[in-house]
């Protein structure tokens, strides 16, 4: 086989492809679609944020059923109020629902809870909350964990002992391990080794699947170029000049280069 004529072949095929819009779209389109998915993705978690940012972290509490524990509440500035968790996240604990209605209607809570009087035949619990408050706010689901944990301790205060109480608020905390490569039993994760093992795992997975997408891309427009070349009698006339190891050699040339630099832009 000659060099030049493969490379001549190459050259033409490379230059046919490169020049298409549709490879010229899927090349650089791709990255710039997954740019913009990610930055409106971005754009809209840094919004929700903001506006979660913005709420009050304070909440409002009426007990009609007269079942929560008061000890957990301190009193400051003349209201009862007990710090939920580190977040400084509060529940403020209102005598009936229209004073916390004006504080809700006022802003100053983010929103109420309310025990209303067959809470402990039906255990439903109203929660309130703000026409303000975004539809995706996470802040509310976030704080009715602690308030079931509150009603639990409120509810068996004074009936189990300490262990057996601590336990039915507390059921279970799960201490994970794992076999280390000699055997022995290895309690909790390295941080390090986990993340070090998902980028491993990850990135040749991405690049793989990338090749692959680059790679059928190409063996497309080598079907293509192929066919192309068939119907419209391009192949007898280079049959006169070149054999047809050195055109499908060329061909491969010129296409796998094209794929590749699809792959690289990637």
């Amino acid at each position: 086989m000659r060099v030049q004529r493969i490379a001549a072949v190459a050259r033409f095929e490379f230059l046919s492809v490169v020049k298409r819009w549709s490879y010229l779209l899927a090349t650089f389109g791709l990255p710039l679609f997954l740019a913009a998915v990610s930055g409106t993705v971005l754009g809209v978690q840094t919004y929700f944020l903001s506006q979660r940012a913005a709420e009050s972290s304070q909440f409002g509490l009426v007990d009609e059923a007269s079942v929560v524990d008061r000890s957990s509440f301190l009193e400051q500035n003349g209201a009862l109020r007990w710090q939920a968790n580190d977040r400084a996240d509060e529940v403020l604990l209102y005598e009936n629902r229209d004073a916390a209605r004006g504080a809700l209607a006022s802003g100053d809570l983010r929103a109420i809870y309310v025990i209303e009087h067959d809470y402990l035949t039906t255990g439903k619990v109203l929660a309130i909350e703000s026409e303000k408050t975004p539809l995706l706010s996470m802040r509310g689901t976030s704080i009715e964990p602690l308030l079931r944990k509150l009603l639990r301790k409120s509810l068996i205060e004074g009936r189990l002992d300490g262990d057996v109480g601590q336990r039915v608020i507390s059921p279970a905390h799960f201490v994970r391990s794992r076999l280390g490569p000699e055997g022995e039993e290895v309690v909790g994760v390295d941080v390090d080794e986990a993340l070090d093992l998902l980028v491993r795992t990850t990135i040749p997975l991405f690049l793989g699947i990338l090749l692959l997408t680059a790679l059928l891309s190409a063996s497309g427009y080598l079907v293509q170029t192929v066919s192309t070349d068939k119907e419209s009698k391009i192949v007898e006339v280079l049959l006169a000049s070149v054999t047809p190891e050195e055109i499908l050699a060329g061909k491969l040339f010129g296409l796998g280069t094209a794929g590749l630099i699809q792959f690289a832009v990637w």
